[in-house]
């Protein structure tokens, strides 16, 4: 026992010693903030240095600390500024961190890792943005690797079969230049390269691009995602002479050719030059369809390739830069190896591994080794005889022994092959004397020994190390390691966790084929949009393979006399799940309709997927409606879009209408901001014994899906398909579902509806399976990737609504009370109460990279924001006409933001600063707005927020319009001006409507006086954009049209959900939620909306209070 207690003793004392050493070491080095930061910066010629600046702020008292982490060293410099000198660039990593005067160091640090150059950087993206038959425009992208370059000016350089033609210099604010008076139908290359202010000049970036041929109209294409390129050419070394440049043709490729190759040594030197597919070009050793052979004399590697994309006619597509790998062993279709018999013979055997796991190189087809078996003999062996391997018996061994591998090239049209030479391992008998054997033999035995010995003492360690009780001081700092380990060590090469990286990604891969539990779906979606959706790339290309495979027939539907009823000549119904119609008289072409049965969850024929009806398949459209029960009619289409009839007016505008047999009565319309919902009454005008039977049609129309395409936003869409398909029973008929060719948007909306009710079921999602399935019913369905990628994202918006509360969120007069209870309820999984849980959620929404804000933070435009924290998004954003404007530029710092009945119900802004009145006024005229809401609290005695209306006797020009006030009034809460807008040229006149209040909703006690001013705004009954404006366009602004929103929608519907009104809105401009009390005044706003609501329609439950 005591023995036991001893080692045990012992091991505890080592490894507490042993972990406080390396976690002491570790810690000190941890324990800081440290902040890594990449810098470019560039030799100043006049002073040979360079200067590189510490972010962080010098306070009293404290010092500036460099340290030199390549050199291990501390700097004497102690300022903010630390001075790098020499001629040579060279890298460099420093360590900057604040010091006082003590010798205290707080726990900021910054790790800056610094490249030098002489010289500014080439610009890496140009692109031809605009071509005419005599101009070409090239656009530019200058990144921030030369944000401290000291660019002077872009030169560039305009060249025809190698003669310059033109040379520019361009002031370094441009990133666009057209070239003027050039031929038609003419190959150009254009050549820019950035200047700075010591005139010392980059490598030159080239792209090439062709003039229009007369009357040739301009086709744009759309620039090749750079993720997807990079994994569709590879380049490796077949030995130290040849490179292989191997064109994966994806589904660019194949529609596109490539030009302008350049080949870089190791030092960045040009070694090969080369534009492929030119006729005149012979630069490659060996070409094929899909690859480049080049045989490099004397090059030093590694290599790296610049590859050019364009379409045939040398529009210019996409650029990339790719290192090329060695050969040995990507392609490895043999090995061979040699063993001694004796000492005078040989066997070779050759290993054959034609399927390589590794990469596919698909140039090269095996076909012939041959090897030497004696000095005279050569033997030929072809591979496809080989299985798995062979053995030969040989003589003569030398030291370099190779065998060749022939390689027929696929794809070369001169059947060219390429001879690789594998060298192979030799494994040699020594003679060994007796002596030598039991030697040897001996020192084998101690070897045994000592391994079985020191087995024996692990196993003994082992089984007392786990019985060790470890104090909790241990467990304490152990707990403490490890935060700090995780919080700093920004990387760590940990093989464990690469292995957990891999059988994840194994995991979301094989939910590519099986259910997803909706648990993981969020983290599988994103999986899916890394490296820019190629996930969902591939994912999509795989359910299309897989739908080529879908032979059905559909001779129905060519049949002549049906030939007609089809919008589209491509989109046919397949016979066995069309839908047919009745035929009373026997007569077959009366059963036809371009509709197909399309089944949903645990639902076969749960709904109908056709076309947009046309003039001459209306009656048969009622007929299906009429014949098939149908009580709900989703249409995601537009009459007319793109200026093409999308879809033909099936419905009355107004009354009844008779198509054929059925008869039609518009009973109502209700237009609402994204869709807009008809109910029909319907009745068959022939049966003598239905005459009297008739039934409700409820047809909601969405109207904000653009053709081929998807909304900008997912919430939306989202509440769309909830209510129209809870408007349909299970004793109803399918739900019939059209666009316009009704496969696209349509299979959308049923993968959308059908994973919803999967998810309420069975709690987990599978697109794709359902998705093959549905193509077998109807081709085309879920049309393009686009549309794919929009499914994922909704499912996961309504996964994530499920994360906030199990419960719905849709607020009523019933369960209101209840709800507002729960609001202040602890969540014991995110330590978080749910209003600050609700909150949360929302402002970590991530705004869609499509919607991104780039336009408003263009330098010219930063100096028109008062806060870079609230920007419009490039997507909602109003754009000003730039027509007889005084100040050029088309941006205001304003957001379109929806009510309950318009898209574009609110225009929320900032107030003007004296640089932007002209574009708010603009902004007015250009929108036709007649009401402005000002809201305050104690900013106007700012001097930095001028009146923006004209005084009394002023007249302000702002370009194309006068404005001038004509009358102002006061109350106790309110002022109200009336100004008039008046053309220059032109009778055109404007009146407008400003209303000020200050300090609301602040002083609102109780709560129902915030609705006041929307009352008064609501009185003025306009159907124009509603001008809301507080200093930065922010929450005060944003509760105004929420409120204004939740009023109409409450009086309408009864219902509203506050969580998801204010989640759009801050997904439209982002930041105008401060913290969570905006969110609760929402929610007590509704309560009191409500509440009234039930009082007017005299719905009975039990008292409650009102909200003060």
């Amino acid at each position: 026992m005591y023995h036991t207690d001893f080692n045990g003793y012992c091991f505890h004392t080592i490894y507490y010693l042993l972990f406080n050493f390396l976690s002491t070491k570790l810690t000190l080095s941890s324990l800081a903030n440290i902040h890594q930061v990449n810098e470019a910066i560039f030799i100043n010629p006049e002073t040979n240095s360079a200067i590189i600046r510490c972010p962080l702020d010098l306070k009293p008292g404290f010092n500036i600390q460099w340290y030199d982490a390549i050199n291990n060293r501390y700097e004497n410099d102690h300022q903010g500024y630390y001075r790098i000198n020499g001629v040579e660039p060279y890298d460099r990593e420093l360590i900057c961190s604040s010091v006082s005067r003590t010798g205290i160091e707080e726990d900021d640090q910054y790790r800056i890792k610094i490249r030098m150059y002489d010289r500014p950087l080439p610009i890496r993206h140009i692109a031809i943005l605009h071509r005419t038959n005599t101009t070409l425009t090239l656009q530019w992208k200058e990144e921030n690797y030369n944000r401290k370059a000291n660019i002077s000016y872009y030169e560039l350089i305009l060249r025809h079969n190698h003669t310059i033609k033109s040379r520019v210099l361009v002031n370094h604010t441009q990133t666009t230049y057209t070239f003027a008076s050039l031929h038609p139908n003419t190959v150009y290359s254009i050549e820019i390269s950035v200047i700075d202010i010591w005139q010392r000049s980059s490598q030159s970036t080239r792209t090439t691009a062709r003039t229009l041929r007369k009357n040739e109209n301009f086709s744009s294409h759309k620039l090749i995602d750079r993720q997807l390129l990079q994994q569709s050419i590879s380049c490796y070394h077949i030995n130290h002479e040849l490179l292989l440049i191997e064109l994966n043709r994806s589904r660019f490729l194949t529609r596109n050719s490539i030009y302008n190759l350049t080949i870089y040594n190791n030092e960045d030197h040009a070694v090969l030059v080369d534009n492929l597919y030119s006729p005149e070009q012979s630069l490659p050793l060996m070409k094929t369809l899909n690859s480049f052979i080049y045989y490099l004399n004397g090059s030093s590697m590694p290599h790296k390739i610049k590859l050019a994309i364009s379409t045939m006619q040398l529009e210019f597509l996409g650029l990339i830069h790719k290192y090329c790998e060695d050969f040995y062993p990507i392609y490895s279709p043999l090995t061979c190896s040699i063993k001694s018999i004796n000492q005078y013979e040989y066997q070779i055997m050759i290993n054959t591994y034609l399927h390589n796991n590794h990469k596919h190189i698909m140039t090269l087809k095996p076909n012939y080794v041959f090897y030497q078996t004696n000095e005279t003999h050569v033997t030929q062996e072809s591979i496809d005889n080989i299985h798995k391997y062979t053995t030969a018996n040989i003589s003569d061994v030398a030291e370099n022994y190779s065998v060749i591998l022939e390689n027929n090239l696929i794809g070369s049209d001169k059947h060219d092959k390429l001879n690789i030479t594998i060298l192979c391992s030799i494994n040699r008998i020594v003679p060994v004397n007796q002596t030598n054997k039991a030697i040897i033999g001996f020192i084998v035995i101690i070897i045994l020994f000592f391994i079985i010995g020191a087995i024996l003492v692990a196993l003994i360690v082992y089984q007392k190390s786990a019985q060790v009780v470890v104090p909790n001081s241990l467990i304490n700092q152990v707990n403490i390691f490890r935060k700090n380990r995780n919080t700093f060590f920004v990387q760590i090469n940990d093989p464990s966790i690469d292995n957990a990286a891999k059988i994840l990604e194994k995991e979301y891969q094989e939910y590519d084929s099986k259910p997803v539990p909706i648990y993981r779906f969020p983290a599988y979606v994103a999986y899916l949009h890394k490296d820019t959706d190629f996930g969902f790339i591939r994912l999509f290309e795989n359910i299309c393979e897989s739908s080529k495979a879908n032979n059905f027939p559909a001779n129905i539907a060519q049949i002549e006399y049906n030939q007609c009823k089809n919008r589209y000549v491509n989109i046919l119904t397949y016979d066995h799940s069309r839908v047919k119609l009745s035929d009373i008289e026997n007569n077959e072409k009366e059963t036809y309709i371009n509709a197909n049965y399309i089944d949903g969850f645990e639902k076969g024929n749960a709904y109908i997927a056709t076309q947009g009806p046309m003039i001459n398949t209306m009656n048969d459209f009622w007929k299906m409606i009429w014949e098939k029960d149908v009580s709900v009619l989703v249409m995601i289409t537009n009459i007319k879009e793109c200026g093409r009839v999308k879809c033909d007016i099936y419905w009355p505008q107004e009354g009844a209408q008779t198509y054929g047999t059925i008869q039609v009565t518009l009973v109502r319309t209700i237009s609402l901001a994204y869709y807009i919902k008809r109910v029909f009454l319907i009745r068959s005008e022939t049966n003598d014994q239905l005459i009297d039977c008739e039934r409700l049609v409820h047809q909601f129309h969405f109207t904000s899906w653009p053709d081929h395409g998807v909304p900008s936003f997912t919430l939306p869409v989202l509440s769309f398909v909830r209510r129209s398909s809870a408007c349909s029973t299970e004793t109803n008929g399918p739900i019939v579902v059209h666009c316009s060719a009704g496969v696209g948007r349509t299979g959308t909306y049923i993968v959308i509806d059908t994973m919803l009710k999967k998810i309420n079921k069975q709690q987990s999602i599978d697109i794709p399976n359902f998705l093959k399935h549905i193509r077998q019913q109807r081709n085309f369905l879920v049309q393009n990737e686009e549309q794919f990628i929009f499914i994922y994202d909704v499912l996961s918006e309504a996964i994530q609504l499920l994360t906030i509360s199990e419960k719905s969120l849709e607020l009523n007069a019933h369960n209101i009370d209840n709800i507002m209870q729960t609001l202040d309820k602890l969540d014991t999984d995110s330590n978080l109460r749910q209003i600050e849980k609700q909150f949360q959620s929302i402002v970590e929404q991530k705004v869609a990279d499509n919607g991104s804000s780039s336009v408003e933070q263009m330098k010219k435009n930063s100096l028109k924001n008062r806060n870079q924290d609230i920007l419009p998004l490039d997507v909602c954003r109003v754009v000003l006409s730039t027509y007889k404007r005084l100040v050029p530029g088309d941006y205001i710092n304003a957001s379109y933001i929806h009510g309950y009945y318009r898209v574009n119900e609110f225009i929320i802004t900032q107030h003007p600063m004296m640089n932007t009145k002209g574009d708010f006024w603009q902004m007015i005229w250009d929108s036709n707005a007649n009401v402005i809401v000002s809201l305050y609290a104690d900013e106007k005695a700012q001097p930095d927020v001028p009146d923006f209306w004209p005084a009394g006797n002023e007249i302000l020009n702002c370009g194309g319009f006068f404005i001038g006030l004509i009358d102002e009034s006061f109350d106790s809460d309110y002022i109200y001006r009336d100004c008039v807008l008046r053309s220059i040229e032109g009778n055109r006149e404007l009146k407008v409507k400003l209303i000020s209040c200050s300090y609301w909703p602040d002083t609102c006690s109780p709560v129902k006086l915030s609705f006041d001013i929307i009352n008064k705004i609501r009185d003025l009954k306009t159907n124009r954009p509603i001008v809301v404006h507080d200093l930065f366009g922010g929450h005060r602004a944003a509760i105004f049209c929420a409120l204004y929103t939740m009023h109409e929608q409450i009086e309408i519907e009864g219902v509203l959900n506050v969580y998801e009104l204010a989640r759009i809105y801050h997904l439209k401009r982002p930041g105008i939620w401060r913290y969570h009390d905006d969110l609760l005044f929402l929610y007590r706003c509704a309560q009191v909306l409500l509440h009234e609501y039930k009082q007017s329609s005299g719905i009975h439950d039990s008292p409650s209070v009102l909200p003060m």
